[in-house]
């Protein structure tokens, strides 16, 4: 039990340091270097771990790991969620029109100039 608080504490330990230390390159530099704009490409990717590692450094009752993950998990969560909240938006006024079309782009139509 003592190597496996070990083993996440150290897990924990590199992930959280290589997060915050990208988190503050990205703000730093955004995307002048090619290789850190390739990272940051992936950034949303980089989060992912963190909620498995979170859940297993509660269940473990290993509350260093789990405060070492949580500034991290704030974070990511205060940038990603709005994104899947509905947006409200202002109910229409006067005449609605709805308009369907049905445009088809087929092989054999050459292109305008």
């Amino acid at each position: 039990m003592k190597s496996t608080n070990r083993l996440l504490m150290l897990i924990t330990g590199v992930y959280s340091l290589l997060l915050s230390l990208h988190l503050v390159a990205r703000r730093v530099f955004g995307d002048r270097f090619w290789w850190l704009s390739l990272v940051n490409t992936f950034t949303h990717l980089l989060f992912l771990p963190l909620l498995p590692l979170l859940a297993l450094a509660a269940g473990l009752r290993n509350w260093r790991a789990a405060l070492r993950l949580l500034p991290l998990a704030i974070f990511g969560g205060s940038r990603v969620l709005p994104r899947f909240l509905p947006k409200r938006h202002p109910l229409p006024s006067g005449t609605v029109l709805k308009v369907a079309t049905f445009n088809v782009w087929g092989a054999h139509v050459t292109p305008p100039d």
